[in-house]
């Protein structure tokens, strides 16, 4: 079993009948837990005091690649569960009194409410073979059950201090939770009877969770070097998926000389460090060189960051560095609008080459340029699918063809960078149709004016001549060679104004237009009304 202590700021594991005490990870003001063991990862919650903001944070099991999935819509989060086949985390909020789950292959993906108006809930756990979730209420005492939709609450324990977190060993028949106002972890049976202390005296036990088969022994990367002080680790969100790297003591701004419970630290020489890949060499960032304090940053470039430095603790100086590496997303939703869509690369295009402070500058150097674009590319998920046609009207194949020239030349290598170039290969086929068409007019019927949307599965020289209902021609639209593609939109369509070659206004009735591209030929009827 693993649980966290909020007091002692670490996450630390057992035997399941309380032997074999130890610290598995130290991290800042920890509160939730929750493990994937066969995905290799485990989910926290940052309950946000001096960190900036309430977070659930995510990393490897031996604590590194450490990841803020959820920002928004939290108050007090308090505890974490998943259902990893469902591909879902659940939390509880203690302010709201509400029960919430969200996508666990995304950052802020797919937020919903299950259930509200909860006392005070805390712990959360999933039986998903039965199809109930179990939770503590710290102010009520109790832990409670009900179906996995919010229905049929049972009281299956009641009298408690103050029950924390709640885990489950379904097989096993038991349920295990941390009280925190007794310093106990206890379990009982699933229905409530039996119930057991397993171990007492802990500071504020927190988060529980369980690990019924063995696991692996775990391999400690990027180990300190002198370890005269814990891992730097704080960690503060400042926009989805950017984050700030702060230094101890919850501090995201500047720390030199602090005495703290009584111990006197100071920093010496310090800096931050990033690489790209895990293959890759870690290199100074500029800027974050300090001579006698540590500093936070602004983390834009996507990769991994540790701090490294010197500390005296007490007068004994060592060299420090993190024993955790933190990977930075960087936030790829240009418009805000909660989805990185077509929408966002088309803002990004249109802003090439400005500079300074921008929300197109995705990837923080200063500049919107192709990186930017392939970077919110690579945002879209699975290169394979390609976007939804509705939503391609708004740009061209030739637009398109000419970011992926762009990006071949610059030699992108990051796996998401290659995403993105494959996303823009499956949109460029996607914007050239499989047949040549002519569509419908709009607005039809019209007055004055119309648009006469078409597509070319080849390039082709295109006329549009319109003809009156005896079959006069009124007017022949020349719009030259044009490019595979959609011409749909009102701004790639043919335009008539209603006017005859000699631009006098046509009267109302019943025409006819006919589209020739190559040896394509077909014609279509609409209807002036004035």
């Amino acid at each position: 079993m693993y649980w966290t202590e909020w007091g002692a700021d670490k996450i630390q594991s057992a035997n399941l009948d309380g032997s074999n005490v130890e610290t598995f990870v130290e991290v800042i003001y920890p509160i939730g837990l929750a493990l994937d063991v066969a995905g290799g990862k485990m989910y926290w919650i940052f309950l946000g005091h001096g960190i900036g903001t309430e977070a659930i944070g995510r990393a490897n099991l031996n604590g590194s690649n450490r990841q803020i999935p959820v920002t928004r819509g939290l108050s007090i989060p308090w505890d974490i569960t998943l259902d990893v086949s469902d591909g879902k985390m659940y939390w509880t909020d203690a302010d709201t009194g509400k029960i919430q789950r969200a996508n666990l292959d995304g950052f802020n993906s797919n937020i919903e409410t299950l259930v509200s108006g909860l006392s005070a809930p805390k712990g959360i756990a999933l039986d998903v073979s039965d199809g109930k979730m179990y939770w503590t209420d710290a102010d009520t005492g109790k832990i409670q059950r009900s179906n996995l939709d919010g229905s049929n609450i049972e009281d299956l324990i009641t009298g408690l201090q103050w029950p924390n977190d709640i885990a489950l060993d379904v097989t096993g028949g038991k349920m295990y939770w941390t009280d925190a106002d007794t310093g106990k972890i206890q379990r009982s049976n699933l229905d409530g009877s039996n119930i057991e202390n397993l171990i007492t005296g802990l500071q504020w036990p927190g988060g529980i969770a369980l690990v019924v088969e063995p696991v692996a022994a775990r391999v400690v990367e990027e180990p300190v070097e002198e370890d005269l002080y814990r891992p730097v680790n704080a960690i503060r969100v400042e926009a989805p998926g950017t984050m700030i790297l702060g230094g101890v003591f919850y501090n995201a701004g500047c720390l030199g000389n602090l005495n703290f419970n009584g111990v006197d630290y100071t920093w010496h020489s310090t800096k931050w460090q990033r690489r790209e890949t895990a293959e890759s060499p870690w290199v100074d960032v500029p800027g974050t060189q300090r001579t006698n304090e540590m500093c936070g940053f602004h983390a834009k470039l996507p990769g991994e960051y540790r701090f490294v430095g010197e500390i005296s603790i007490n007068g004994v100086k060592g060299k420090r560095r993190s024993a955790n590496t933190f990977t930075v997303a960087v936030a790829k939703d240009v418009n805000g609008d909660g989805e990185v869509n077509i929408q966002d690369l088309v803002l990004v295009a249109s802003r090439f080459g400005e500079t300074g402070e921008n929300a197109a500058d995705v990837n923080g150097d200063g500049e919107v340029n192709i990186q930017d674009l392939v970077l919110v590319a690579g945002a879209f998920g699975d290169a394979a699918a390609a976007p939804a046609a509705h939503n391609l009207s708004i740009l061209t194949p030739e637009a398109v063809q000419a970011w992926l020239s762009e990006a071949e030349q610059r030699e992108f290598t990051d796996a998401v960078s290659r995403r993105g170039i494959a996303v823009l290969e499956h949109l460029l086929v996607a914007l050239i149709p499989k047949e040549t068409a002519l569509l419908a007019n709009y607005p039809n019927p019209f007055n004055p004016e119309t648009w006469i949307p078409y597509q070319l599965a080849k390039p082709a020289d295109v006329t549009l001549t319109i003809y009156a209902a005896n079959g006069q021609v009124v007017r022949t639209l020349a719009l030259g060679h044009q490019p595979a593609g959609m011409y749909q939109s009102r701004n790639r369509a043919a335009y008539w104004d209603g006017r005859n070659a000699v631009g006098e206004p046509v009267a109302s009735g019943l025409y006819f237009y006919t589209l020739t591209a190559g040896d394509y030929t077909a014609t279509r009827k609409m209807l002036i009304r004035k």
